[in-house]
């Protein structure tokens, strides 16, 4: 809705600047607020009034509900609390290098506060849903400075095609302005992706593009322009990125052929085909941790199941295959954490003498998520270290309130407390 008021604003401003009347802003500014007007009070005027739809089927209860609770709601005190994080734990550490391209979740779980919760106790947010702290986070400053430089070149392209003789171009550069506008507004509650980072340099391009059509009505012929060396080294590294992206979109297609593949062999129970599937796959994209990190994750489940085939020796093999795939997924992607408690999983599984070093440094690499503290509980339980256990199941407690789980590691040290005591 502030995108859509933003765009409707920019187009307003870009109006007054092509005509220089400033009595069209007064009067479009005036149905604007006439305009929000209107939406308000439909949108707080209760339809069961005047109508029998039930609220979940009535389009204007969505959005009369979130209008209502902006502010004290789940969704935005989350965003809220992420932002006062970024600002004030992640950026002080990060602001200048960034944390590279997509590895925001990587610097906010090491980060991070104990204030998620009541919210999701296992949430680990993969951007800051702001596109300029993203931008921040991830690149640095210098990545910011350089998100703004080309918005203030888009702006400047505008100002330029507003002030446009033809007409025709004065309606289209307003148009893509305030399209702008509208998204930069938009994203400044919602994270950047690779969708929406394409289109805003597609836009930004489409600036410059309109720029020089407005200059130059006229171009250079075809033909001199195929003669030139230079369009020819263009060709050809458009020829080689090309052949490039195929090649890796072929690998990915594979990758994830195998997956879906490796996804059934666990689900019916055909090991040997989880682990060729498991091969071809993390051969295809060895690079990334990407397919090692779900193969992983597919060892877990498969071996979490009850098989009354698979003897202990094999057991003991796939696990140390899951362990491999999730350590080489450890630095290579942005779900660390998660690497890592498939690595304790599998060890439990397997009986690893590390087990209990992985959960150590789950805990350090992210001191706020339940998860680590119960596996230490669940150990501790089973050597009978009830001492050390209640401790980091009551963090465990403290961390997830309502996780069964955790309530019942607990229970049972309490029990076993309890027991002691008798004795």
């Amino acid at each position: 809705m502030l995108g859509g008021v933003a765009g409707v604003a920019m187009f307003l401003v870009l109006a007054m600047v092509r005509r220089r009347s400033f009595k069209l802003l007064l009067g479009l500014l005036l149905m604007m607020l006439l305009c929000a007007v209107v939406v308000q009070t439909l949108a707080f005027i209760s339809p069961r009034s005047t109508s029998n739809l039930s609220k979940s089927e009535h389009p204007l209860d969505y959005l009369r509900s979130r209008l209502a609770s902006a502010g004290t709601d789940s969704a935005s005190i989350g965003r809220l609390v992420l932002w006062t994080d970024v600002a004030h734990r992640i950026l002080p550490n990060v602001w200048f290098s960034g944390t590279g391209p997509g590895m925001f979740r990587v610097a906010f779980t090491r980060y991070r506060s104990n204030n998620y919760s009541p919210f999701d106790p296992d949430v680990h947010w993969e951007n800051a849903h702001n596109l300029f702290l993203d931008r921040l986070t991830e690149q640095g400053i210098f990545g910011l400075l350089a998100i703004l430089l080309l918005i203030a070149a888009f702006a400047f392209n505008i100002g330029i095609m507003i002030r446009a003789p033809d007409t025709s171009y004065a309606f289209a550069s307003a148009a893509i302005g305030s399209a702008m506008a509208a998204v930069l507004a938009s994203h400044c509650f919602i994270g950047e992706l690779i969708t929406t980072s394409f289109y805003f340099y597609l836009w930004i391009a489409v600036s410059f593009a309109a720029v020089q059509c407005a200059e130059r009505p006229t171009v250079s012929p075809v033909l001199q322009l195929r003669n030139s060396p230079k369009w020819r080294l263009a060709l050809a590294c458009s020829l080689a990125i090309s052949v490039a992206l195929i090649w890796h979109a072929e690998r990915n297609w594979h990758a994830e052929a195998m997956l879906q593949a490796g996804e059934d062999a666990a689900n019916s129970g055909n090991m040997q085909k989880l682990l060729s599937s498991k091969r071809e796959a993390e051969a295809a994209m060895y690079q990334v941790g990407t397919y090692h990190l779900e193969f992983a994750r597919l060892m877990v489940t498969y071996l979490s199941k009850p098989h009354p085939l698979l003897d202990a020796t094999s057991r003991k093999r796939l696990a140390e295959a899951g362990i491999t795939s999730a350590s080489w997924a450890l630095q290579r992607t942005d779900k660390p954490m998660l690497a890592l408690q498939d690595m304790i999983l599998l060890a439990d599984i397997g009986g690893d003498p590390r087990l209990e070093g992985w959960i150590n440094d789950l805990k350090e690499m992210d001191p706020y998520w339940y998860r680590p503290h119960e596996m230490a509980a669940w150990l501790m339980l089973r050597q009978k270290k009830v001492a050390g256990g209640l401790r980091e199941a009551t963090i465990a407690l403290e961390l997830s309130h309502f996780t069964p789980s955790t309530n019942d590691v607990w229970n049972q040290l309490l029990s076993l407390q309890a027991a002691g005591a008798s004795k």
